[in-house]
């Protein structure tokens, strides 16, 4: 069960911020990103980074491209 942490005396889900994260990350960049890319740039392991992409992907916020992976 995810856990509700307080940020400037409110409380916020870990995962929804850990997504949000994800795509100002994937927004701004130039070019499309690969998964260690994306671990690197929001501090997370590759498990946690990969089922956060594979559910943005599935609810349409996230397109995988199969040609550069």
């Amino acid at each position: 069960m995810e856990t509700a942490r307080k940020v400037n005396g409110v409380k916020s889900v870990q995962s929804v911020i850990k997504a949000l994260s994800m795509l100002e990350v994937l927004g701004d960049a130039a070019c499309p990103l690969s998964l260690t890319d994306v671990c690197k740039a929001i501090g997370l392991n590759m498990s946690t980074t990969y089922r956060l992409i594979q559910t943005l992907v599935q609810q349409g916020f996230v397109h995988h491209d199969h040609n550069t992976g």
